[in-house]
């Protein structure tokens, strides 16, 4: 192997010279992140409490206008204290949400209601589920290998992008549910605004998002 491609295979496998989204990014993302899923939680919430559009609708907008007021005001600046920045899965994933929500079933395609579809669902919440493990036992360091530090290399951008497009790929006519194109998308991004951290792990996942597709698989364990 020649010392030029050498030096490629050693760029893409290295992870100490991290790519880092500019202050102003991460700032912009703070805000627009955690606007896209207060919104949807608060629209989930009084959707359930209350049927009225009315209500829906102007929670919905305060929940989402609220990470805009400047200083401690914002409900952004608690969250980003608390939970600092959600993942760009989290944020499109409650985006679809949101939307399916304000819709209804004329946001649903016909893919979603098919078997294969909930069987790939499933199967990409089981990766996620698993790959938020395998990263809390890195932050406590019991996993055998820094997984966390890996998400800073280029060839983990790579594989992953691969991994999340096997769906597409598996699937008999070509067609996905708009769920499955969450983790290319999240990826893509990623790549070019290096949002929310600089690594692929924040970009893929959130402790939160974890916890909210254990509860999915939990709920749907029973589903064939």
């Amino acid at each position: 192997m020649s010392i030029p491609e050498t030096a490629w295979w050693v760029r893409m496998l290295a992870s100490d010279n991290p790519q880092l989204p500019s202050l102003w990014l991460m700032q912009m993302w703070l805000n627009l992140g955690w606007a896209v899923v207060t919104a949807w939680l608060g629209c989930a919430l009084v959707q359930r409490l209350s049927p009225r559009k009315p209500w829906i609708v102007g929670v919905t907008l305060a929940c989402a206008l609220w990470v805009w007021l400047p200083g401690p005001y914002a409900s952004s600046y608690w969250l980003g204290l608390a939970f600092q920045l959600p993942s760009i899965s989290a944020v499109l994933l409650c985006g679809v949400l949101l939307w399916t929500l304000a819709g209804g079933d004329r946001c649903q395609t016909p893919a979603v209601h098919s078997a294969q579809w909930h069987q790939a669902e499933r199967g990409c919440a089981v990766a996620g589920v698993a790959l938020s493990a395998c990263l809390a036992l890195d932050t406590f360091a019991l996993f055998p290998v820094p997984l966390y530090a890996w998400g800073f290399s280029g060839v983990a951008v790579v594989v992953a992008l691969g991994l999340s497009l096997l769906p597409w790929v598996a699937s008999r006519n070509g067609r996905c549910g708009v769920m499955l194109w969450i983790a290319p998308l999240a990826i893509a991004l990623f790549v070019v605004l290096r949002l929310p951290t600089g690594n692929l792990w924040d970009a893929l996942l959130d402790p939160w998002l974890g916890v909210g597709l254990t509860v999915y698989l939990w709920r749907h364990r029973s589903c064939r």
